[in-house]
């Protein structure tokens, strides 16, 4: 988040003084039974917005001033047909490849996304085999095989950013009817389809972030029933404008960081998201950005850095705060939940668990009170926008212990640091 909208967040949730309101002033609360969303798909019964539309892809420079920068959502008509997987990414070209054996993909089992569902791995081209006639759905990092036939998306080919931005590319791939639930990405996102239809219903963060509930903020989702929408539960929705999307074979998507959305898959559907790191990329010095695309750059050509660099500076560190307290606080419990204590559970060694987990909230107890300004044993935006600067330089360290603490837990029980003093020491 650019430092002019957290002062403009400041303005709008701290800056209006109520100097009384009278009895006549006074309003019944809202029926929100009555608005026309309420029970309804995520998306309906509000205003709709369209975002802008060019055909094919923009150049570089001016994709990332006009709408990478400045948080705009753009949809790039027919820009997927210059990727060679365009034509050649038939399950019968899937099914001719020579590939490893440990070619596995990882597949989730209900169309309808549940974050509980339970997922299976599965190798490839058995997936291929089977998917049409079954709920399998992979979503997964793009096979290192299927990279050289993936055009890197023109409008990002900054020699700076495929160098120094890029987080990963991720696969989607069903017989269609997908549902995914609304989230939002800690990133920004170019989805470029390959086959089928997609609908994409968005909603401006920056605009609206104290109004749509990502109440599972460790996963940055909500557990709204994206098919009916209870304003009772959810009444933001109430109050927000969407933005509706139709994609077809062959359109390229831009969704801005962290800007909410829903999606839905029709038809046998493959698409790929490139995924890259805000804060990096809005370093990217436009001098290494050209006006023309180069259609030998792949996907193989780009270094991928992982999701977790993600959270390795201290503007992302911020937003995801700020933007998890928008609508609620968090208690110590709440606090721990939002960064790894789902996944310190998956640990399966026991003692490993119980080292880590001890550890884990040490850390998270020390990081805690670093950013609760008040001492009131609760975190809220006023603590994040009066805390010191140092504090986010310690958040950017404590982070660092985290991930730190989870690659030990990958290890053997003997090689695990389970004094928060030696991370300290270490780093």
């Amino acid at each position: 988040m650019k430092c002019s909208h957290i002062v403009t967040l400041v303005s709008f949730m701290f800056g209006t003084v109520i100097l009384g309101t009278s009895e006549n002033d006074k309003q019944s609360p809202k029926d929100l039974t009555s608005e026309p969303g309420h029970m309804k798909p995520f998306g309906s019964g509000r205003p709709s917005r369209q975002i802008d539309a060019v055909d094919g892809f923009p150049d570089q420079r001016a994709f990332l001033r006009d709408y990478a920068f400045g948080s705009k959502p753009l949809k790039m008509t027919g820009a997927a047909k210059l990727s060679p997987a365009f034509n050649l990414w038939t399950d019968d070209y899937f099914l001719s490849l020579d590939l490893p054996e440990e070619s596995i993909v990882h597949l989730e089992t209900i169309k309808k996304e549940s974050r509980q569902q339970d997922t299976e791995d599965m190798k490839f081209q058995d997936f291929i085999k089977i998917y049409n006639k079954t709920e399998y759905y992979m979503v997964d990092a793009v096979p290192e095989y299927l990279g050289g036939d993936l055009l890197f998306p023109c409008a990002v080919q900054c020699t700076q950013l495929m160098e120094e931005s890029v987080v990963t590319a991720m696969m989607w791939f069903s017989s269609g009817g997908t549902k995914s639930v609304v989230h939002a990405d800690a990133v920004d996102n170019i989805n470029c389809l390959y086959r089928g239809n997609k609908t994409f219903v968005m909603v401006d963060t920056n605009k609206y972030r104290d109004k749509v509930d990502l109440d599972h903020p460790e996963g940055l989702y909500s557990s709204m029933d994206v098919d009916r929408v209870d304003f009772t539960k959810f009444p933001g929705l109430a109050e927000v404008e969407f933005f509706h999307v139709n994609m077809t074979a062959g359109d390229c998507l831009y969704i801005p960081y962290r800007w909410i959305h829903q999606v839905q898959s029709f038809g046998s559907n493959l698409a790929v998201n490139i995924w890259w790191d805000h804060y990096s990329a809005r370093d990217t010095d436009l001098d290494t950005c050209g006006t023309s695309c180069d259609s030998s750059i792949t996907l193989t050509n780009v270094k991928l850095h992982g999701m977790d660099s993600t959270m390795s500076n201290i503007g992302s560190i911020k937003d995801h705060l700020i933007n998890t307290v928008a609508i609620r606080g968090l208690d110590l419990d709440g606090f721990k939940k939002v960064f790894a204590e789902d996944m310190i559970e998956t640990i399966p060694n026991e003692e490993s668990k119980a080292k880590i987990a001890s550890v884990y909230n040490e850390l998270m107890d020390e990081f805690f009170r670093t950013l609760d300004v008040d001492s009131d044993g609760e975190i809220n935006t006023q603590d994040l926008l009066t805390v010191p600067e140092q504090a986010w330089w310690d958040a950017q360290t404590y982070i660092a212990e985290v991930q730190q603490l989870l690659g030990a837990g990958e290890g053997e029980d003997e090689d695990l640091v389970t004094d928060p003093e030696d991370f300290h020491d270490e780093l």
